[in-house]
Formats: structure tokens, C-alpha cells, sequence
């Protein structure tokens, strides 16, 4: 991996559902957890094109927008555990940054 999840103005792209991997992730939640969490967060996400660079990225979303979604549709304590929630989706192979 180029790039792990971050709380920044990046932007990142949803993988292929059955391209996704297994991994150990957070004893906080369950595998099943985190893939209903995601759905919730996939639904909720603005994806778009965005433009960086005189460069367009095709429907994508920014890690600090999901970072603050992550927060409250989890009602998680604080942007840390946002930010861990997202690198537990990117573990498994969730989303990934568009440069990959």
C-alpha cells in the first residue's frame, strides 16, 4: 500500500466488493460489524469526481470529510477513533487511495 487512511484532503475510491480481503482488525468490533457500519458509511459518503492538480478523480470520496461522517453516524469519541475506524475499512480492503 502507497498510502494508509488519513484525516487529510485525499481521496479515496470504494474496491470492488469481491475483490476484498481478510485481516485481523480493531477487538473493538466483529468482522460483521464493521461490514454493516461500512454499508451505513457507503450510503451516507458524497462521492464524486473531484479535481486536484489539473487532474479529475472519478467518484471518489476525501478522508477528512470521512473522517467527520465516521465520527458522528458511529458516535465514536473523537477523530482519533474515526481515523481508526477508517484504516480498519481500508485493512480490509473497503476503499483504497485513488492513486493505487
Amino acid at each position: 500500500r502507497d498510502h494508509i487512511f488519513k484525516d487529510e484532503m485525499l481521496f479515496y475510491r470504494f474496491a470492488d466488493v469481491e475483490q476484498k480481503t481478510t485481516c485481523t482488525i480493531s477487538e473493538r468490533y466483529s468482522g460483521e460489524d464493521l461490514e454493516s457500519m461500512m454499508e451505513t458509511f457507503r450510503e451516507k459518503v458524497e462521492i464524486k469526481d473531484r479535481k486536484y492538480h489539473l487532474r479529475t478523480y472519478k467518484d471518489c470520496f476525501v478522508g477528512s470529510d470521512a473522517v467527520s461522517l465516521m465520527l458522528t453516524l458511529f458516535d465514536l469519541a473523537n477523530r482519533d477513533e474515526a481515523l481508526a475506524m477508517g484504516r480498519a475499512f481500508e485493512k480490509r480492503d473497503l476503499f483504497y487511495h485513488v492513486t493505487r
